[in-house]
């Protein structure tokens, strides 16, 4: 290569840019330098940013609207520490503030400033870094950037920086890591857990909180406590505890070891190091409300454990409690009451609170102002009064019964939850059950069940359940509109909820009243349909089916298609015939209410008040023997007496019918009281002076055309029976053959011969036998057509039915074999078939009875009295066509 002449040197001159002095005021200006390839003017423009950044928030802000971020985030990479350092500490001090922080979530550099966190880097570096993160690192974002550039274990080393900065920066990033699961569980395997134990002797309270606030983070991890427990911690917490320089983390402390407490193991290391009786000590030491509250809820933490509480009774915890029911701030008492029913699952605990008194002190907290510490009363009673009689006495003689009911309409469902079961503890015992019931206790029930929490739930059917004691109480709680929403929790998928909703369904069934009711809202349906699901069924749900068709044999007759012999048939039972899939069964009145149809006749049993007494919804029946007194003082008439009709206080008709008794005899239909008709009501015939028609009558005066003018005014009145109204009309024939069953039957002795003629009376009351071949020749149901257009009803009293085959004669069978005391079953077959079994011992010597009955089928049909054993091949041509 030649030498460089004169010319060329000429030339370089010529091309090179002159040296350049700038001194610029405007930011905008410097920002732009930022891009800059020289790196004097890079350091001159990093420097100065740094420092206008410094100077207030509002720089920071200009700054980002400046388009700052974009070359300082490229800056951080660069080779030149100085510019490197003050690009960092720009980011840095811009970082926080909340306008630029959410602008640094849009720039790619979170791996960059990771790379910054190595052991090469200097403090400065490592300070701002960290500061960058900490600032980003709230957001779920970029947390999940940090976690794939393996963020984690750089930080966790800077906890033991010397520079108190990068170890609060670090312990922020790392407080915002653990809120994600997957950090928090493997934080002890990166071994933070030490480091985290010596930051609690730092200088920096920021530090020390820090510390304490992952450490209240992480303890919920089982894995995490182990290792905790491994490096001492819960001991080191409790000498931080024991330390009054340290009172002001005393509070946080308090959550970690609460978290420590919730293990077993980790419970058990620390009662056998004598930690639970430090804890019980500390409880006692003066401190502030916030501090004493949470030493409280440590104690009802760790008296989730058996083995810890029986160390808290010795440690006589319970005075301590009693003592703290009475402090000035309701948090500390509600954090009382907790511990409270905590402590109460321990029966020694339960004793010695109500011999401390404390009892009467939880009750007078129900009337706080304060619902937590309400809330918190009424847990406690419920779980002292919880299988002991003496603390819900104690509850009973404080009046909190009274509180509790009136706290059944309250908003908070744990209140309403805890309150019924306090109330069910209570009712277990007579004295207390009859005061909450006067004070209408059932009816306060109805609210609560249609709340959607389910403990509500859960434990106010629990409550319905002890408080339906009786049919009085459960007509309360059918009038209050309780029914309803007690079926509707039979649909609740809660198992709990689903079983006492079962378990008060079953005893609100002993009423039939009830039970017609909750029929009728679906709860067979719905009972059924659980009782076929492997998953919901229960020995409840089956109990409560049972109890329901018991006590409403017309549905249990309807959808099963039999009656036992413990089913006993009383008054206004009706056969509606076999149910039909998803048919709803209708009430007697509903059925009444109905117009004629083409469908087949209801049969209502109906037995007048002499012999029972029958209320229906709409509707009342009586029958009864009614006294005369004569005033002409003539004797009665034996063989006929006169039957009067009244409807709604009216007469109606009146028609001979034979003697039953030593009495007339009155029937009286009405939608009203029922009442026994006196002779000033309804004039008998005998007491009856004879009218002008009948005088004409008798001396042959009045033609027959002018009798039936007479006749007509007496004759309206009857159209009042075939009204389409609810009216059950008294079975003055049905009377009849009871009385006869009673009087023909039952004076007879062997037991075989009383079933064979209580069949012929019913044969001979339903037509009389029937061969087989001429079966098709009883025109029954033309018979039952024509009642059932007499009385314009779709409803016949079985006592009318002249003409009846299998289904009629067996039922009339059970009818008067229930009624005179005579055990038999009513089985429903196909085709209109029925029949009664009856079971008989067999003498197989004189004196000497079978071992076991035998079962027969009583024959109504055919050959009338015939008993065929059920497995007989007449039994059998006798159930099928």
């Amino acid at each position: 290569m030649g030498k460089k002449t004169g010319k060329d040197k000429e030339k370089e001159d010529k091309d090179a840019f002159e040296t350049l002095s700038l001194e610029s005021k405007a930011p905008g200006t410097v920002v732009l330098l930022l891009s800059s390839q020289e790196e004097d003017i890079l350091l001159k423009a990093s420097e100065a940013i740094q420092k206008f950044a410094e100077k207030g928030e509002e720089n920071k802000v200009m700054l980002l609207g400046l388009g700052v971020l974009g070359p300082l985030c490229k800056l951080i990479d660069h080779s030149n520490k100085l510019i490197k350092r003050n690009a960092l500490m720009t980011l840095g001090n811009m970082a926080t503030n909340g306008e630029v922080s959410e602008a640094l979530k849009k720039e790619d550099f979170i791996p960059s400033l990771l790379q910054k966190l190595t052991p090469e880097e200097d403090v400065f570096v490592h300070e701002f870094a960290t500061l960058c993160l900490a600032a980003v690192a709230m957001d779920f974002t970029c947390r999940v950037q940090i976690n794939a550039n393996d963020g984690m274990p750089p930080l966790i080393k800077l906890l033991s920086s010397p520079d108190p900065d990068v170890a609060k920066n670090s312990l922020e990033i790392i407080f915002n890591l653990v809120q994600d699961l997957e950090n928090l569980e493997v934080l002890h395997e990166l071994g933070a857990i030490p480091p985290l134990l010596e930051l609690l002797k730092s200088d920096f309270p920021v530090i020390q909180h820090l510390a304490l606030q992952i450490f209240q983070c992480v303890t919920t991890d089982l894995e995490t406590r182990k290792t905790f427990r491994e490096e001492l911690g819960f001991e080191r917490f409790l000498d931080l505890l024991d330390n009054m320089e340290f009172n002001d983390l005393h509070a946080e402390a308090l959550q970690t070891v609460s978290n420590c407490l919730g293990d077993i193991e980790t419970l058990q290391i620390i009662h056998l190091n004598g930690g639970l009786t430090r804890l019980a000590e500390f409880v006692l030491a003066p401190s502030s409300p916030e501090i004493q509250s949470i030493a409280i809820k440590c104690i009802t933490r760790a008296a989730q454990s058996s083995e810890s509480r029986e160390v808290f009774h010795e440690q006589m915890i319970e005075k301590v409690l009693v003592e703290l029911l009475s402090a000035a701030d309701d948090n500390v008492k509600a954090s009382a009451c907790q511990a409270i029913a905590a402590m109460s699952f321990h029966p020694c605990s339960k004793d010695r609170f109500r011999e401390l008194e404390g009892v009467p002190i939880v009750v007078q907290l129900l009337s706080s102002e304060s619902s937590v510490l309400k809330e918190a009363a009424t847990q406690a009673l419920s779980s002292l009064t919880h299988s002991n009689e003496a603390n819900a006495l104690a509850v009973y003689e404080a009046g909190g019964h009274e509180i509790l009911i009136q706290q059944l309409s309250e908003s908070s469902a744990s209140t309403v939850a805890s309150s019924a079961a306090t109330i069910s503890n209570m009712a277990e015992q007579e004295i207390i059950q009859s005061s909450i019931l006067t004070l209408g206790g059932v009816q306060a029930l109805v609210e609560p069940l249609k709340s959607t929490d389910t403990q509500v739930l859960m434990y106010t059917a629990l409550c319905v359940a002890q408080l339906a004691c009786d049919n009085e109480e459960r007509d309360k709680f059918h009038k209050a509109g309780g029914l309803e929403p007690l079926v509707n929790l039979l649909h609740s998928n809660d198992k709990e909820v689903l079983r006492h909703a079962c378990f008060a369904v079953n005893v609100c069934a002993g009423d039939t009243a009830c039970a017609v009711t909750m029929c009728r809202l679906g709860a067979l349906e719905i009972l059924q349909e659980i009782n076929q699901s492997a998953n919901r069924r229960s020995s409840f749900s089956e109990l409560a089916t049972t109890s329901l068709l018991n006590s409403n044999l017309p549905v249990k007759y309807n959808r099963l298609g039999r009656l036992t012999a413990n089913d006993i048939i009383t008054s206004n039972f009706f056969d509606a015939g076999q149910a039909c899939v998803g048919e709803p069964f209708l009430t007697l009145e509903e059925l009444i209410s109905q117009p004629l149809n083409q469908q087949r006749a209801i049969i209502v049993f109906n037995v007048p008040v002499e012999f029972c007494f029958s209320k229906t919804d709409s509707c009342y029946v009586c029958c009864a023997p009614l006294e005369r007194h004569s005033p002409s003082g003539h004797g009665r008439r034996d063989k006929s007496l006169e039957l009067s009709l009244v409807v709604n206080g009216k007469l109606i008709s009146g028609s001979p019918i034979p003697r039953l008794g030593s009495h007339p005899t009155v029937v009286v239909v009405g939608e009203h009281k029922p009442f026994v008709c006196h002779r000033d009501t309804v004039e008998l015939a005998e007491d009856r002076k004879p009218s002008p028609t009948e005088s004409e009558i008798k001396k042959g005066r009045m033609t027959p055309k002018r009798k039936r003018e007479k006749d007509k005014p007496d004759e309206e009145p009857q159209d009042v029976l075939t009204e389409k109204s609810p009216i059950i009309f008294g079975d003055v024939s049905l009377l009849m053959l009871i009385k006869e069953a009673k009087d023909s039957v039952l004076s007879l002795t062997d037991e075989r011969e009383q079933y064979a003629a209580l069949a012929r009376l019913v044969s001979d009351a339903m037509g009389g036998a029937v061969p087989l071949e001429k079966l098709h020749e009883l025109d029954w149901v033309l018979h039952q057509s024509d009642l059932r257009f007499q009385l314009k009803s779709n409803v016949i009293p079985i006592g009318m039915i002249n003409k009846g085959t299998y289904c009629h004669r067996a039922l009339l069978f059970k009818c008067l074999a229930d009624t005179i005391e005579k055990s038999c079953t009513l089985v429903r077959g196909d085709y209109n078939r029925a029949w009664n079994e009856v079971l008989l011992f067999e003498e197989v010597h004189e004196n000497l009875r079978s071992p076991e009955p035998i079962c027969y089928i009583v024959d109504l049909m055919h050959q009338p009295g015939t008993l065929m054993p059920i497995d007989s091949p007449a039994a059998q041509q006798y159930q099928t066509i």
